[in-house]
């Protein structure tokens, strides 16, 4: 594949949420973490030799700093002459200052990457290859995936996010519907959506969204669809279009707010005030939720069970060197430290992401004693990792929001209109 330059914003239409793992909240409170492990592996042996040096490090989400930076705490302790200066750069302006200063020349040391973005930055090569740093056994196998191109490892996998389907059991008990459990089918889903609605004033069964990550990706897969291989896209199949129409029929029965409404009040709000049953969403969400006006009522459910499986998708978050570190060394001790099993256990007591490392993430449901956060784990062992076009910057992030906006919308029909979306992807992907 041709590696086209950086060029342009990198980020595409907000409705595929790709500032995910994250709860969005900046607001949302979190918890003490107890004092970092001093005796951790990190104390073996320093990321670089003798001299000072100072790493810049950086991610888009205020609610994982304590975390972070109590890790960073940890690995400066273990190497007395690296100087670790984290900074919070708001999601709104990540990613061009990422691609801005990478561009320059410069930029921070490490910082964080996700899915979507991943491919663009992997193909121009922006990045430090970190294979055989780590061992990638200790990770779910998707976030592995996510941060590899063309058979090199180039992040770290740091916390990781699954769907779940977050429930009312208040508004479920006044309807007389028996709580969601693992193998629920999508007609069960469909008959709690129907039965929830209208229970009481204003409240909807469900949101449909026009999310991909949180909602028709999920389904699309769960029909039998794909999205995106690094060749040609699946939007046009028969899944993709049964997995899409599952939420149109929702708006069109009145059993969802209506795209606009959904536009002018975030759906996560609506359904932690309690005027939605149920609603498709991130781990990232848990905490805000079980915190929300509901929450004593709120709880989780795995995946329903579509035509073909109950799979849903897994972003991540890792960490990355940039290219033009003049610390490559401890540039790349820093990253591997921030995905290690010490790193995982302290970030998983703040409750906010579930932490990739494996056999760490119990302290993260312990932290949601409310609701049964446990689903949100099992899902990794199925979980799809996030689909991804070969490389965003063509313009496939613009074609996709038209037409999903387009069709959740109820302007067009999914069964004419996603084929033309999927014609529409693969002549840029053709035209690579």
């Amino acid at each position: 594949m041709r590696a086209p330059k950086l060029i342009g914003s990198i980020a595409i239409a907000s409705l595929l949420a790709l500032s995910a793992c994250s709860s969005g909240d900046s607001n949302s409170s979190t918890t003490s973490a107890p004092p970092a492990d001093t005796s951790s592996a990190a104390q073996s042996e320093p990321a670089a030799g003798g001299d000072q040096i100072t790493l810049t490090i950086s991610f888009w989400d205020p609610n994982y700093e304590p975390g972070f930076q109590a890790a960073i705490d940890l690995f400066e302790q273990a190497n007395p002459n690296v100087t670790v200066q984290y900074t919070t750069t708001p999601s709104s302006d990540y990613w061009t200052t990422v691609q801005t200063q990478i561009g320059a020349g410069a930029g921070f040391d490490v910082f964080a990457m996700n899915a979507p973005q991943f491919p663009t930055y992997a193909a121009n090569g922006a990045l430090l290859p970190l294979t055989g740093l780590f061992d990638t056994s200790n990770y779910p196998q998707a976030t592995i995936d996510i941060v590899t191109w063309d058979g090199e490892v180039y992040g770290v996998p740091n916390n990781y996010d699954t769907i779940g389907v977050y429930y009312n059991k208040r508004l479920f008990d006044l309807a007389g519907v028996e709580y969601p459990t693992a193998g629920w089918t999508w007609d069960d889903f469909k008959n709690a959506v129907a039965k929830t609605t209208g229970i009481e004033d204003g409240v909807y069964g469900t949101a449909s969204a026009p999310y991909g990550q949180m909602t028709y990706y999920n389904t699309i897969l769960q029909a039998g669809g794909y999205l995106f291989t690094q060749t040609d896209n699946g939007f046009g199949t028969q899944g993709a279009i049964d997995g899409v129409k599952l939420w149109t029929d929702f708006i069109d029965e009145g059993y969802s707010p209506t795209l606009q409404q959904i536009t002018d009040t975030w759906p996560g709000d609506s359904f932690g005030d309690g005027k939605l049953a149920m609603f498709w969403d991130g781990s990232w969400g848990a905490k805000t939720y079980a915190e929300s006006a509901q929450g004593e009522y709120i709880d989780v459910a795995p995946m329903p069970m579509g035509s073909a499986n109950d799979h849903c998708v897994l972003n991540g978050i890792s960490f990355v060197v940039n290219k033009n570190t003049p610390n490559a060394d401890a540039a790349k001790a820093l990253a591997v430290f921030m995905g290690s099993k010490e790193a995982a256990e302290i970030l998983a007591t703040y409750g906010v992401a579930i932490p990739s490392y494996n056999g760490t993430q119990q302290a993260w449901v312990d932290a949601l004693p409310s609701m049964d956060a446990q689903v949100l784990i099992d899902a990794a062992a199925t979980a799809d990792p996030y689909p991804v076009a070969p490389l965003r910057e063509m313009g496939y992030g613009t074609i996709e929001g038209d037409a999903i906006t387009a069709i959740f919308g109820r302007t067009a029909d999914p069964a004419t209109a996603m084929p033309e979306m999927a014609a529409a992807l693969q002549a840029v992907i053709d035209s690579e």
